[in-house]
C-alpha cells in the first residue's frame, strides 16, 4: 500500500487502463489492425488509442510535485526497457513498476507526444510508427496482456489494503469532535467598495482526515462511490448511507451490523466525498458515530475474512 500511496493517483486513473484486459486479450492476431487502423477497423483503433492516452494521461497527472516516482524514469530506451522483460517478470511486478512498463510500450516520440497533446478536436492526430511496431512486439510477446492482468490483481481489495485503513482507527477513537475540527472563517472582511462582509465558515480538520482520505481512494480499499446511482446529476449518493442516526433512519450499529465489507468501503468513500456536498458532512458523520462504527465493523471483518491482523 505503501507504493500507492507514494505515487498519489486517485484509483479511478488506473481503472481506466486497467479496463483494457478484456479488448486486448481478445484481439489476438488482429493487433496490427487494431494499431495501425490499416484495414478500416475504426473501433479497434480508438480502442487502442484511447488506451495510449490512459497511460500518457496517468503519468502526465501531477497534482503532488511531493509524490514519489522512483520508477518514473529509465536511462534505457522502451525498446531497451522491453526487450529485457518477460511475461512472467511482469506478474512479480509492483504497481509504480507495472505502470511504467506500459507508458514505455506506449511512449511516443516527445514531439509527436507534444503534438498530440495540444492538437484540435477535429484534426487527426499525428501517427508515431515507431511507437506502433514498439507497442505491436510487446503485445506478440505477451507482454501487453501480462502487464494489464498484473495491473488488475494489484486493484483488486486485499488484507494490506484494509490494514492501512485500519492504522488511522486509533486516533479517529482519540480524538474528541473538538480535537477533530474547528471551525475558520468568521472573521471580517473589509470591502474596498466599504461595508464589511463575514467568511463563510469552514471547518478545518485533523490530520488524520487527510490520511484517511488518501488512503481510502488512492488504494485498493477504495470503491466507487457512486456505483448504484450512475447517470443522476448531481453525484446522487446512495440513499441508504445518508442522515443513518437521525430520526427514522437505523443507528449506526444497526446499519453496520449486517454491513458487507464492499458497504463499509463504499460508505466510507461517500463520507469523504460528502465534504464536496457540504462544508462539515465528515464532522457530523464523526459526532454522531457513523465513522467511528465503520471502522469497528472494517475491523471485525478484516478479522473474518483474513484470519490474522497485520503488525
Amino acid at each position: 500500500m505503501e507504493e500507492f500511496l507514494s505515487l498519489r493517483r486517485e484509483m479511478f486513473s488506473y481503472f481506466r487502463v486497467a479496463a483494457a484486459l478484456e479488448f486486448f486479450s481478445s484481439i489476438g492476431v488482429g493487433i496490427e489492425d487494431a494499431v495501425t487502423g490499416q484495414h478500416g477497423d475504426g473501433d479497434w483503433f480508438d480502442s487502442v488509442h484511447s488506451f495510449f492516452d490512459e497511460v500518457t494521461g496517468f503519468w502526465r497527472w501531477e497534482d503532488d510535485p511531493n509524490s514519489v516516482v522512483e520508477v518514473s524514469s529509465t536511462r534505457k530506451s522502451p525498446d531497451e526497457f522491453l526487450a529485457e522483460l518477460s511475461p512472467d517478470a511482469i506478474g512479480e511486478l509492483g504497481i509504480g513498476s507495472v505502470m511504467n512498463v506500459l507508458r514505455q510500450m506506449t511512449a511516443a516520440e516527445p514531439e509527436i507526444e507534444e503534438f498530440n497533446w495540444t492538437c484540435p478536436g477535429d484534426v487527426d492526430k499525428k501517427p508515431d510508427p515507431a511507437r506502433d511496431r514498439r507497442f505491436i512486439a510487446a503485445y506478440e510477446r505477451g507482454l501487453v496482456v501480462a502487464a494489464l492482468r498484473r495491473l488488475n490483481g494489484l486493484l483488486e481489495y486485499s488484507p494490506a489494503a484494509a490494514d492501512a485503513v485500519l492504522r488511522l482507527k486509533p486516533t479517529f477513537n482519540s480524538l474528541t469532535l473538538e480535537q477533530f475540527r474547528s471551525w475558520n472563517g468568521f472573521e471580517p472582511m473589509e470591502l474596498p467598495e466599504g461595508g464589511t462582509v463575514l467568511h463563510v465558515p469552514y471547518p478545518e480538520y485533523h490530520p488524520v482526515v487527510t490520511q484517511w482520505s488518501e488512503t481510502v481512494y488512492c488504494t485498493p480499499f477504495y470503491i466507487d462511490p457512486y456505483r448504484e446511482v450512475q447517470g443522476q446529476e448531481g453525484g446522487v449518493p446512495p440513499p441508504r448511507f445518508i442522515g443513518l442516526g437521525e430520526r427514522g433512519r437505523p443507528t449506526a450499529e444497526e446499519f453496520f451490523a449486517g454491513a458487507d465489507v464492499d458497504e463499509v468501503r463504499q460508505y466510507m468513500s461517500v463520507c469523504i466525498r460528502g465534504e464536496h456536498w457540504c462544508d462539515g458532512y465528515i464532522a457530523s458523520e464523526f459526532a454522531r458515530g457513523v465513522i467511528h462504527a465503520a471502522f469497528q465493523r472494517l475491523e471485525e471483518l478484516r478479522r473474518t475474512s483474513f484470519p490474522v491482523l497485520s503488525a
